[in-house]
Parts: structure tokens; C-alpha cells; sequence
């Protein structure tokens, strides 16, 4: 039979000291606890981070808005030079291989201006030619162009050609394309060979480019 312990008149039951003791350990057990440690460090970073990605987001965002605020005060007006003929964008390329980066400012008005007269962008399918077999083609110094107008007659391409300022020599193929370059003044129709090898050329005065 437990009988109550007296001490300074009061009552102290046995039960409820072991439970207190029993207590009092578990809780300094956990305090020692590595996982308890480990998550408090994890808690730690994760605040960390998140208020490092904060910062960011909100240094990014008063940028956005110095900018805005920035843009909107300018209000002068800002000069732009246009061109009267965009001469680089009044024509196309056929392919990446087609070289026209030489090309004189003399034939890429030529271009344009059949670009104006036909309402469509000449596309040109040869341009400088380095090595042409023809010594006298005007390909090799840069200043001729083959091109084709989709959706215009040849006729309409050579009349358009014809009133261009500086055009030189003017030249039909059979297989649809039109010859211009910036050499003399000729004329030429040009078909190539048939199947019985004959020449079909007609020239009106100068040498085909």
C-alpha cells in the first residue's frame, strides 16, 4: 500500500512525480534530436531563398517601371531617314548561294524602280558570278542581275526595265527570265540550243552578258 510522502505540508503522490520526470526526459531527448536539427536548418534556407527570390522580383519589377516612367517623359520626336527607294528590300533572292551583296547602287535602283512598275518584287536568280566562262559578262564585276516577276509577263518586266534611270543592257531567256545590268545599251533574246543543237539568238546590238 503507497502512502502519501508529506513534505512542508504538502502531498506528493509518487504517479505524478514519475510522470513528471518521464516527461522532462522526452522533452530533452527531442532537444537533442538530429532530425529536429536538420529540419530547423532546412526552415532556415527555405526562408532564406524565398526572400532572396523576393528581392529579385521586386528589384525587377521598379526596373520595369523606372523604364516605363523613362519612356513615357521622352516625348520628342525622333527623326527617321527614309529612303525614297528601300533599294535593299525592293528585291529577293532566289537561294542563300545568290550573291548580290556587291551590287552598285546603280542596278539595285534598277531593281527597284521594276519593283515601283510592276508592284511586285523582282527575285533574282543570279547575280555576281565571279567565274562566268564569259569574259565580257557583266556578272563578274557585280553589275548585271537575272530575275523573274512572279505573276508579270516578260513583256511588262522589259517594259518596266526599259524606262529604269541607268539601265544598260536588257536580255530574254526562253526558260522566263530577264537579264539587266548597268553595261551599254543593248537588246538581246536568247533561247540557247535546241535538240538539233541549233543556236537560237537574236540580237539586236551588243554581246549577250
Amino acid at each position: 500500500m503507497n502512502l502519501p510522502i508529506r513534505h512542508h505540508n504538502q502531498v506528493l503522490r509518487p504517479s505524478s512525480f514519475c510522470c513528471t520526470a518521464h516527461t522532462n526526459g522526452a522533452a530533452n531527448r527531442h532537444s537533442h534530436d538530429p532530425r529536429s536539427k536538420r529540419d530547423a536548418k532546412r526552415g532556415r534556407a527555405k526562408g532564406i531563398v524565398m526572400r532572396n527570390f523576393l528581392s529579385l522580383a521586386l528589384a525587377c519589377l521598379l526596373a520595369v517601371s523606372n523604364f516605363a516612367i523613362a519612356e513615357a517623359k521622352d516625348e520628342r520626336p525622333r527623326k527617321v531617314r527614309l529612303p525614297v527607294h528601300s533599294r535593299t528590300t525592293a528585291y529577293a533572292v532566289q537561294t542563300v548561294s545568290v550573291r548580290t551583296g556587291c551590287f552598285s547602287p546603280r542596278l539595285e535602283g534598277i531593281l527597284a524602280h521594276i519593283a515601283v512598275k510592276t508592284g511586285r518584287r523582282p527575285l533574282v536568280t543570279s547575280g555576281h558570278r565571279p567565274r562566268s566562262h564569259r569574259s565580257g559578262s557583266m556578272h563578274r564585276f557585280c553589275q548585271a542581275a537575272d530575275i523573274r516577276v512572279s505573276g508579270i509577263s516578260d513583256s511588262a518586266i522589259i517594259a518596266a526595265a526599259k524606262t529604269a534611270p541607268g539601265i544598260g543592257g536588257i536580255g530574254r531567256y526562253c526558260n522566263g527570265i530577264i537579264h539587266v545590268d548597268t553595261g551599254p545599251k543593248r537588246q538581246w533574246a536568247y533561247c540557247g540550243k535546241s535538240k538539233g543543237h541549233f543556236l537560237s539568238a537574236k540580237r539586236r546590238s551588243g554581246r549577250r552578258a
